[in-house]
């Protein structure tokens, strides 16, 4: 029997940010023409913001067809010397023909959420967050979501502070999207006519956005811009505190792939 979907499922990873390198591309390949098999897994390593990553894929092919679909996928994140583990599932717009992803987890969403960020996904309009303290049958850690409606407005809560990237156009809309993603964003804080370096990321729990320094301390809400001063988004923390899983490159993703021998299956 012909698998008729190999290009397909190559789309499939790059959608989901995991582009195959050759080899990888080649051994995907080997694994589907045992079309007999009605589930594998296949699984690849990186590196992301400085941390090892290892991303675990269920393929799974329908009873009596001949071709394959992603199902879901488990993402291992090293911190240190310790492992937060989270399966998300791949969804599709048409489940019996599965040719488009709907809403995808990607690398960088799935790298984000469990770091303990929040990510903004617009077909289901809604802010989704790990919920750390529970878990599922799984032992993945369950989701918490919260809708945009009478939530977090993050471009009317940003525009309250005296950030430099808000006063152009380009760089204003590159932020919003960047904290839609769930990413630790570097910007600048105009303070007393000087230029201070923060990082900043979405909180759609508390409706506002946490402020970190440069030396990823987080900061009591106090720079609020003319005009807005008292008008707080969120409860104010009484003292610093450190982020909880700080990036090495917060204003972006830089990652190397690197390929380890495949475990048995």
């Amino acid at each position: 029997m012909r698998l008729d979907n190999y290009a397909e499922i190559l789309r499939y990873f790059e959608e989901l940010g995991y582009p195959l390198a050759l080899f990888e591309k080649i051994e995907l390949k080997e694994e589907l023409s045992d079309v007999d098999e009605r589930k594998f897994f296949f699984k690849i390593y990186g590196q992301i913001n400085g941390s090892d990553y290892s991303a675990c894929f269920k393929l799974v092919r329908p009873k009596y067809e001949n071709y394959f679909a992603i199902r879901e996928y488990q993402f291992v994140l090293g911190k240190g010397s310790e492992e937060i583990k989270q399966i998300f599932p791949v969804m599709y717009e048409d489940l019996l023909h599965p040719d488009r992803l709907r809403d995808p987890i990607t690398k960088e969403a799935a790298y984000n959420l469990v770091s303990g960020r929040s990510v903004y996904f617009d077909e289901i309009r809604k802010w989704v967050q790990l919920d750390f303290k529970r878990t599922d049958e799984n032992g993945s850690f369950q989701i918490r979501q919260f809708a945009r409606k009478n939530g977090l407005d993050i471009e009317k809560v940003v525009s309250r502070y005296p950030i430099t990237e808000l006063a152009k156009e380009d760089s204003r809309l590159e932020l919003l999207q960047s904290l839609r993603k769930g990413n630790l964003q570097s910007v600048s804080f105009l303070i007393e006519d000087r230029e201070q370096k923060k990082f900043i990321e979405a909180s759609p729990q508390f409706k506002t956005i946490n402020i970190y320094d440069s030396s990823m301390k987080r900061e009591v809400h106090q720079y609020l811009n003319e005009g807005t001063k008292g008008q707080t988004s969120g409860p104010l923390m009484k003292h610093s505190q450190s982020a909880a899983i700080p990036d090495k490159n917060a204003s972006g993703l830089s990652e190397q792939k690197k390929r380890t021998p495949r475990q048995s299956r």
